[in-house]
């Protein structure tokens, strides 16, 4: 006489399968998720490199430069071609680096009207910034602060305004935040400090 499968078994077996099944889910979904994760952490942390680079690539290039303090941060204008403002070929040109602690975001703008007699200086900025890093990029950035280093008395400077004539050679940018996830149990905090030897100004 054959024996079958009771109920009982049945129930039993479905519940191990179950329980299989569901740990099985479960795990691919960790996966899945970590990936995204990880992801994002990958280009957050590549935006801030990019930010970093372009930051000290044109203050190093920069003829003229100023610093000043808003009511949301800090604000950088950097200007080229300061010592041709006579030649229509290579006009002066600017880019402006701004910091704004209400959405912890950095953002750059070129100018669009400079006036190049005397001093070059920007008239008017175009009003569609890039941000370089913010909630686009997963990105809060708590703190931006730009130093200038004073040749005469061998001492930094915190946020004064400046320009490319006074003898000041080096610049101390610090950026410090946190890299968000899809999650608030994955957050990765960073710090940079970069000091930049303005060559064109030495």
């Amino acid at each position: 006489m054959k024996k079958g499968t009771t109920l009982i078994e049945l129930v039993v077996a479905m519940g191990i399968f179950s329980v299989i099944m569901t740990l099985i889910v479960g795990a691919y979904i960790t996966v899945l998720r970590m990936r995204s994760l990880t992801g994002i952490m990958r280009e957050s942390q590549q935006k801030i490199r990019v930010a970093e680079e372009m930051l000290t690539r044109l203050s190093r290039q920069s003829q003229k430069y100023l610093i000043s303090t808003t009511a949301s941060g800090t604000v950088l204008e950097l200007y080229f071609n300061v010592n041709d403002s006579t030649d229509p070929i290579t006009p002066p040109t600017a880019t402006k680096f701004i910091y704004d602690s209400n959405s912890k975001s950095l953002k750059t703008t070129d100018c669009v009207s400079i006036m190049s007699t005397g001093i070059a200086t920007c008239n008017s900025w175009d009003n569609n910034p890039q941000e370089l890093l913010g909630i686009d990029n997963k990105v809060e950035l708590n703190n931006f602060v730009i130093n200038r280093y004073v040749d005469s008395n061998d001492a930094w400077v915190n946020n004064s305004i400046t320009d490319s004539r006074s003898g000041l050679t080096k610049l101390n940018i610090k950026m410090s935040g946190v890299i968000n996830g899809l999650s608030p149990f994955y957050k990765d905090d960073f710090y940079i400090e970069t000091e930049v030897i303005l060559e064109s100004l030495k």
